[in-house]
């Protein structure tokens, strides 16, 4: 079967509650393991708890190896500045949202619980090559949606509504990854539900996807560019582009679709490039 009744983690969690007063409180009110309202609002649960733990982890990690522990070997001056009270507006905007995307993903996995989606369970059923592509598809499908889902967030309307608000760290730091308007962060993040719709997927490749989504996000906001200025990878040189010029560099894990679709910008900043010349605009500023 393609579908996977319940993730492992969400069962287990699920039996354990019924050994705790709350779990017998619950069953006792017509809400067994299987009522659709208690395994709702467990995934809730352990989106926001898993989610803002994840946040701060990475997010917090980050930071600390990059401004506090190496930022003279990481940084150039100027990118080692953060404006006053950015960070806890990053972080303040990001908890803001997170139950409420959480929520809308939710939603997202009641659709494999209630046996619609294509997750499998056991690698075996597809073979670890099928496992191989099916990652690798991943990673070209969402990047190709999130792409097209990114570029119409800047049209005016759903800009001005939506999108400003991440938009409002010009210069982000790794606590900006996920500091978005709660209803635009679930629209970008929708092709990884979608693709376990469409496709087979390992339900352990599901959860990892979640974990290494938020790990690469954070990863292209931290003001450290690994990738090459003006390779295929979308490094955080190149989407620090996108904050700066707005009108560039929609890209998410590559800059495939920018090159396509002639939205490709340059950035000319990043550690590693620190002696070349940075576009005017950005010496303005």
């Amino acid at each position: 079967s393609f579908f996977t009744h319940m993730d492992e983690i969400h069962s287990f969690i699920n039996e354990y509650l019924d050994t705790t007063v709350l779990g017998k409180a619950l069953c006792s009110i017509g809400l067994e393991q299987n009522d659709f309202l208690r395994v709702y609002a467990l995934y809730w649960v352990l989106l926001v708890v898993g989610g803002a733990l994840l946040y701060f982890l990475a997010a917090g990690l980050s930071y600390y190896a990059i401004f506090h522990l190496f930022p003279h070997k990481l940084l150039d001056d100027d990118d080692r500045k953060v404006k006053k009270d950015q960070i806890p507006a990053e972080i303040k905007t990001s908890l803001k949202g997170i139950p409420t995307v959480s929520a809308l993903t939710a939603g997202m996995y009641m659709i494999h619980w209630a046996g619609y989606g294509r997750l499998y369970s056991d690698v075996n059923d597809f073979g670890w090559l099928y496992l191989i592509g099916s990652l690798l598809g991943f990673l070209l499908f969402t990047d190709c949606l999130i792409f097209f889902i990114h570029y119409a967030l800047h049209w005016k309307p759903l800009y001005d509504r939506f999108h400003c608000t991440h938009h409002s760290f010009k210069y982000p730091t790794p606590f900006a990854a996920i500091a978005f308007d709660p209803y635009d962060g679930f629209a970008q993040s929708f092709p990884y539900h979608l693709y376990t719709f469409l496709f087979p997927f390992w339900n352990w490749a599901y959860l990892g996807m979640f974990i290494f989504v938020q790990v690469w996000t954070i990863s292209i906001h931290d003001r450290v560019s690994f990738a090459g200025l003006d390779g295929v990878i979308n490094g955080s040189a190149h989407h620090r582009g996108h904050h700066f010029f707005y009108r560039y560099n929609y890209g998410q894990y590559t800059t495939i679709w920018d090159r396509l679709m002639g939205t490709h910008r340059v950035w000319n900043g990043g550690k590693f490039t620190s002696s070349t010349p940075r576009f005017e605009e950005d010496k303005e500023e």
